[in-house]
């Protein structure tokens, strides 16, 4: 799940994945657009960034952070 942020200059992480990779292997990141909180008519007047009459489905994305666990 992405943030939701006030404006372009903020930045923040999203939510944790949690996948099983192989080594040796080759893997390939998709990003999507998914479900949005924003299509729901209740999120409609709210007063940031999302809101409005037409879903807000954009987002900065700088870099993929990968966490080792054992």
């Amino acid at each position: 799940m992405m943030p939701q942020m006030d404006s372009w200059e903020q930045w923040a992480d999203s939510s944790l994945l949690s996948v099983d990779l192989q080594a040796g292997e080759e893997y390939t990141i998709l990003i999507t657009d998914g479900w949005n909180m924003s299509y729901l008519e209740h999120y409609r007047t709210y007063a940031s960034t999302g809101g409005g009459a037409e879903p807000y489905n954009y987002v900065n994305i700088a870099s993929l952070k990968l966490l080792y666990m054992e």
